[in-house]
């Protein structure tokens, strides 16, 4: 008699949104040099109006919308970001596991983000 065994994967350990950078995830910093507050995605946010960031660092409760100036990106894959909401205005690509600051064209302007479907 033979076995079949199923598993099921568990929970993931990205939650987004907690300001906690996790693998995975997108993050958005308040700060150049990925400094301040970070604003974590695990998945599309196509407009940061309604958004703050979390507790405990330089920019706490302060709006997202138009109040990032760096990024990195832990996930697997690629992560466009819009300076209107939804995906609106100029939009630009961050590659899976690259990090950096803003251009001038999204320093403090970037107000939506989703992820790609390749690397």
């Amino acid at each position: 008699m033979s076995a079949i065994l199923l598993g099921t994967a568990g929970p993931s350990t990205a939650y987004g949104k907690d300001g906690n950078l996790e693998g995975d995830e997108f993050g958005l910093y308040y700060l150049t040099g990925q400094a301040g507050c970070v604003f974590d995605l695990y998945t599309t946010d196509t407009n940061f109006a309604d958004d703050t960031f979390k507790p405990t660092c330089n920019g706490m409760y302060k709006g997202v919308n138009d109040n990032t100036e760096s990024y990195r990106n832990r996930d697997v894959y690629a992560w466009k970001v819009a300076t209107d909401k939804d995906l609106d205005g100029n939009v630009g690509e961050i590659p899976s596991n690259y990090v950096g600051n803003a251009s001038a064209t999204f320093k403090n302007r970037i107000s939506s983000a989703a992820y790609t479907l390749h690397s």
